[in-house]
């Protein structure tokens, strides 16, 4: 909240606490108190009368709140594997983002949207205003200012074999100078006049040629369907292979087209991506550029993408210690019932490990036994949080289009049961471990 808000966090009045809000507060309360106290007090009042004739008051309560203490745990224990599996899963999603984006790239980059509202924006004139910027009287202001279309889906026709990934294409005024992996750039002379021309990702090289040596060669692109819009089917002329824009959640990413500005057909309007360390003098040469054009052009939003960034960069990092904190917290709770839970039930047990030690069962084979006692209800709750787990990643899986391997999905949910089997048996372990240290003659004249 701090990261979204800033410093001065609202206080509960700036949140419109209606009546709504409160009698869904209360609400909730209502429901724990239920479950957590009146539920227990119901059970406890409704025992049948014949349970209590054969083991007595406290061992018919002890038999009843023992077998409902194992099932919540089990419950509890289930849901806390389920939380913790899916919390791998979307603290790997978080951490790979922020591997994949440097945010100092992004220091001191602003996009302006610039829009026409009675025609189409003069691309020519955008392209002399782009010279003037980066002139020699504004480069200690304005440095790599690029005009940028928005992105379209689309698709390339007539390949061999289908691409597994999508393709974005987008008209552009140009790409960063390092960027250019083979052949050249984007120039005045790609305009609508002349042969239609593209750059493309090294990925999509790759899927549709072969290989990235594929200056000179044809390719065919056009829309997904035939109802989407911006971008009519036609065949360019690659030019140039540019090198990946990391997009997904893993080191590749989606196949990229990029088309000369010049050769787009109407736009009403463009984002102007530029660097600056002086906004303030930027945004005055802007604006006054865009007024010496013969058809006036509206700026609607300046956006810096360095503060993004960084607010970006810390909601994910205050977001992965959060679901690890809760993590953590809530396996400690159900650790500490589950070992209540063993401790009491060896306590009450203490007895039958007596006289079963006494004839001679093995320390081996008495905490064998009180583990199992204990693990039927435990195990039945993370097998199904397993199961549940399984069934969503299969979802998750096709959700984000292939982006998080199977690999993640299978080391969560295995790894995850496997650790909290050993931290629950452990558990269990520890209260049986001490009952067997106590001879059976003094367990049995305790009892």
């Amino acid at each position: 909240m701090i990261a979204l808000v800033g410093p001065r966090m609202p206080y509960w009045w700036r949140w419109e606490l209606d009546l709504a809000t409160f009698g869904l507060g209360l609400l909730l309360t209502l429901v724990v108190v239920f479950v957590a106290v009146l539920y227990p007090a119901m059970r406890t009042a409704n025992f049948n009368i014949n349970d209590i004739l054969r083991d007595g008051t406290r061992g018919a309560v002890s038999k009843a709140n023992t077998l409902a203490s194992k099932r919540m745990l089990g419950v509890q224990l289930g849901l806390v594997s389920f939380l913790i599996m899916f919390g791998a899963i979307v603290v790997y999603v978080m951490v790979s983002f922020l591997s994949l984006n440097n945010v100092d790239e992004d220091k001191d980059v602003y996009r302006i949207t610039l829009h026409e509202e009675t025609k189409s924006i003069d691309k020519v004139s955008l392209f002399t205003l782009l010279g003037k910027l980066e002139s020699q009287s504004a480069q200690n202001v304005i440095a790599a200012a690029t005009l940028k279309s928005d992105e379209i889906s689309t698709t390339a026709h007539d390949v061999q074999a289908p691409l597994e990934k999508p393709i974005r294409t987008r008209f552009v005024s140009g790409l960063k100078p390092d960027s250019l992996i083979a052949g050249q750039h984007f120039s005045r002379l790609n305009n609508e006049s002349s042969e239609p021309v593209a750059i493309i990702s090294a990925s999509l090289a790759q899927d549709i040629f072969g290989s990235t040596d594929v200056v000179g060669n044809i390719i065919d692109i056009g829309p997904e369907t035939q109802y989407d819009e911006g971008l009519i089917r036609r065949q360019v002329k690659v030019i140039g292979v540019a090198e990946d824009a990391h997009r997904g959640l893993q080191s590749d990413s989606d196949h990229e087209v990029y088309l000369p500005l010049l050769q787009a057909g109407d736009i009403n309007w463009l984002r102007l991506y530029f660097r600056s360390d002086n906004l303030t003098a930027a945004m005055t040469l802007i604006q006054q550029g865009l007024k010496s054009l013969d058809e006036p052009v509206r700026i609607i939003d300046v956006f810096d993408l360095y503060k993004n960034s960084k607010v970006l960069f810390t909601v994910f990092v205050l977001s992965i210690g959060g679901i690890v904190a809760i993590g953590g917290f809530s396996l400690l709770m159900a650790l500490i019932g589950i070992y209540g839970m063993a401790n009491s039930q060896v306590n009450q047990a203490r007895y039958e490990i007596g006289v079963r030690r006494a004839l001679g069962s093995t320390d081996k084979q008495v905490i064998v036994m009180m583990i199992n006692k204990n693990m039927r209800y435990v195990g039945w709750g993370m097998g199904v949080a397993t199961a549940i787990f399984a069934a969503l990643s299969f979802v998750g899986y096709r959700l984000f289009d292939d982006q998080i391997p199977v690999g993640m999905f299978v080391q969560s949910g295995f790894l995850t049961f496997l650790g909290l089997v050993a931290v629950v048996g452990l558990a269990l372990y520890i209260p049986a471990k001490d009952v067997v240290k106590q001879e059976p003659a003094q367990t049995l004249r305790m009892d």
